[in-house]
């Protein structure tokens, strides 16, 4: 059975899941649907292979309307790597996990805010997957700021984000999706697209 960790929210008890509730805020019912809709994706494409999979789903929002560059959400962060992703560093793979669904990355204003996660990114050594923006209104919305993990063609790759064919960015790796008519399968949201593209880099 392969292990995977899902740091997005929680599951709301489901089979195969463990919840670990990182952040002092709970989570709304859509946090909770966006994770298991990631859970089902993997779990369809597992499937196909014969193989079944067992989750840790991680709720570390404190924001829970815009996640993505609080300082308190990026704390959490912080210690799902070191408490749970790095608590065994005698294993082939972080505490038994084979790969990471990143659904909450950070941006940070300055390089400083940047630099304690990334120091500990830099000690994982299994696959993280990151969903990245579905349109250019999302990307200018934090244009200005540093990805935690880091995006980018010169970027030390401690992560891998995913975007769409249609909104195809600098630093990230373009997937189809795999519903839908043509054009479809070439915006499908970046979400999904993560899942779908950690599911195969796993089997």
């Amino acid at each position: 059975m392969v292990n995977i960790l899902i740091i997005d929210s929680v599951s709301g008890d489901r089979e195969n899941c463990i919840d670990i509730q990182m952040s002092s805020v709970e989570p709304t019912q859509d946090y909770i649907d966006h994770t298991n809709d990631v859970i089902d994706i993997i779990n369809e494409e597992f499937s196909k292979a014969g193989q079944e999979v067992k989750y840790t789903t991680v709720h570390i929002a404190e924001n829970l309307e815009d996640p993505y560059w609080c300082k308190k959400t990026q704390a959490n962060l912080n210690r799902v790597l070191e408490e749970i992703l790095l608590s065994d560093t005698d294993s082939d793979t972080a505490a038994g996990f084979a790969g990471v669904y990143l659904g909450v990355p950070i941006v940070c204003k300055t390089i400083n805010g940047a630099r304690v996660t990334e120091n500990i990114l830099e000690r994982v050594t299994i696959p993280i997957v990151c969903p990245g923006e579905n349109s250019a209104e999302e990307r200018e919305k934090y244009a200005d700021m540093i990805y935690v993990p880091e995006c980018g063609d010169d970027a030390k790759n401690t992560a891998t984000y995913v975007c769409s064919i249609k909104n195809s960015w600098p630093g990230m790796k373009p997937v189809e999706g795999i519903w839908g008519t043509a054009e479809e399968k070439q915006a499908e949201y970046t979400s999904k697209l993560a899942a779908i593209y950690l599911a195969k880099l796993l089997l």
